[in-house]
This record gives structure tokens, C-alpha cells and sequence, in this order.
């Protein structure tokens, strides 16, 4: 159903961690109204490449894109229509989707390790991102999520790819870049993301246990301060490359994501699920990269 207001499709994003966000940011940029949904406390780091701080502070900007806390359910399609912001419910989800009826329902989390909620017939395109849903039977297309070539690849009958165990290496580092954990309790820290810090210096605070910088770099990712965690989760990630590191604005993976999410929906317009009246955007190497719906049946 596309808004009366405004004749724009409505699309309904879950997960504000930088995955998530890009693909808000992204079809938020296609034209559409963008509601997004997540838990109160997302362990996302990379916080700056995302719209998760507004789960505390209300507001968050990501690339002249701003995502608004919405509270109350009856206000949450209104004020993503009339304002211009993704509007982003902490709520429970199934009435979110009852309350908005949206058109399209991307689940951008990644849920590697947790049951997933199917989405099929939910709404008119249900897209899942990564390997725990299987196209066909839990959501209408699947988006690979794992770097490499096929990273933002359209499956529309199967799974993503396992994810690698390593993560790209910046500068040759991999995983100690990434602080993590080594007991559970509540994270406090006075640093902010972009800070430099020299291996060894303290980035916070584990209760009343010192959390320090593994390797010298610029702060990339930092939990929000305040949560608790459990032995084992990311607490901080350090960017290794002088000249180069990279801790605002949409990242090179989730923005792969991002462009698989608009390619299934390309996909979709030409078959009956959406009725064809589109914009064509280019990127800059005029390769065609999204199209903005206007109707959808």
C-alpha cells in the first residue's frame, strides 16, 4: 500500500547497526517512507556508520539522514511521511507491522546465531539479509552478506553463504583490531569514536576492571556506554590505517547490502508482486543502482 499522502512506497527496516542502516539510508535516498525497528540495546560498535544512538538520545544523523525516535505506535507512519525522518520504534513488532501495513519488510540484522522470524506474505517483497533465512520459504529474496564477489548478491531460492571466520584485515590486522570482553559486567567509557589511541591506553572500563587498546589506531567502533555485556562481546573496534581509517558514514560491506536490497526489489518490479512506474537513479559509473517505486499493488 503506498502512502495517500505522498504516493510513496513504504518500507519497513529492522536493525539500526550499520547494516541496517545503510539499507534505511539507502531507500530512504530511492524516495521511499522509512520506518525502522530495533531492540532497546543492539550491541552495534561502529555507531557512527549507523542510526542506533538515536535508541538513547532521540536523534541520530548519518549522512544528512536523520533517524527520530518514535514512542507511540499511532504516530510512527505520520511522522515518518510528514517529517522527512526514518522513523525508528522500539516496540513490539508485530503490531508495528500491523499498525503500518508496509510494503516492503527488510530484516538487515545478520542473524547469525539466533532463530529467525519469518517474514513471508507479510508484506508485498520480504527481503532477508545473510544465511539464516532461505528465500522461497522464510522471505521472498535473500541478500549475500559475506565479503568477496558475491558480497550484495539477489538468491532468490536458498541461503547466503556461511559467513568467513576472519574478518578483512586493514593494514594486515584482523581480529585484534576488535577489543572484546573477558567477563561480563557493565561497559563504561569517556572516549568518542574517531579518538586516536596508542596500544595499551586505557578505552574504558569493564566495572572496575581497565579495558585497553589491543593496537595503536583511531577509535572506529565503541559500545555505547552504559550496557551491560556478557564475556565475549565487542566493545571496541580500532582502525590500524593512519591515513585512511574510515569511522563515519556508510561503510563499503553494508553499502554492498544495501545496492543487493534495491537490486531484488529492480527484480521485483518486473514481475506482478510490484506494478512498474519507476525513476531510474545511476551511480557514478552510470550503472544503474536503484529504482524509486511510486506504485505497488
Amino acid at each position: 500500500m503506498t502512502d495517500p499522502l505522498r504516493g510513496q512506497p513504504v518500507a519497513l527496516v529492522r536493525g539500526v547497526g550499520d547494516v541496517g542502516s545503510a539499507i534505511a539510508w539507502t531507500l530512504f535516498q530511492a524516495g521511499y517512507v522509512v520506518i525502522a525497528h530495533e531492540t532497546r540495546q543492539p550491541r552495534t560498535i561502529r555507531r557512527k556508520m549507523a542510526f542506533c544512538d538515536a535508541l538513547w538520545t532521540g536523534e541520530a544523523l548519518l549522512e544528512e539522514v536523520s533517524a527520530v525516535r518514535i514512542d507511540r505506535l499511532e504516530e510512527v507512519r505520520r511522522r515518518a511521511t510528514d517529517d522527512r525522518v526514518i522513523a525508528l520504534y522500539t516496540g513490539s513488532f508485530d503490531a508495528l507491522v500491523e499498525a503500518v501495513r508496509p510494503d516492503v519488510i527488510v530484516d538487515g540484522r545478520i542473524q547469525k546465531f539466533s532463530t529467525i522470524q519469518p517474514l513471508k506474505e507479510r508484506a508485498s517483497v520480504t527481503i532477508g539479509v545473510g544465511p539464516s533465512f532461505v528465500a522461497g520459504e522464510d522471505v521472498d529474496a535473500v541478500i549475500e552478506s559475506c565479503w568477496g564477489d558475491e558480497l550484495g548478491r539477489v538468491i532468490l531460492d536458498g541461503q547466503a553463504i556461511e559467513p568467513v571466520p576472519v574478518p578483512p584485515r586493514l593494514n594486515g590486522v584482523g581480529w585484534e583490531r576488535f577489543v572484546r570482553s573477558d567477563r561480563a559486567g557493565r561497559f563504561e567509557s569517556d572516549l568518542s569514536i574517531g579518538a586516536y589511541v596508542e596500544k595499551g591506553d586505557q578505552i574504558g572500563r569493564l566495572d572496575d576492571h581497565p579495558v585497553c587498546a589491543a593496537i595503536s589506531g583511531y577509535v572506529r567502533g565503541l559500545l555505547y556506554p552504559g550496557l551491560s555485556v556478557l564475556k565475549g562481546e565487542k566493545l571496541c573496534e580500532i582502525d590500524p590505517r593512519e591515513n585512511e581509517a574510515h569511522f563515519v558514514g556508510l561503510a563499503e560491506r553494508p553499502k554492498g547490502i544495501a545496492q543487493g536490497v534495491l537490486n531484488a526489489l529492480d527484480g521485483f518490479l518486473s514481475n506482478d508482486a510490484l506494478q512498474k512506474d519507476v525513476k531510474v537513479l545511476k551511480d557514478q559509473d552510470d550503472h544503474v543502482i536503484l529504482t524509486n517505486i511510486v506504485k505497488i499493488s
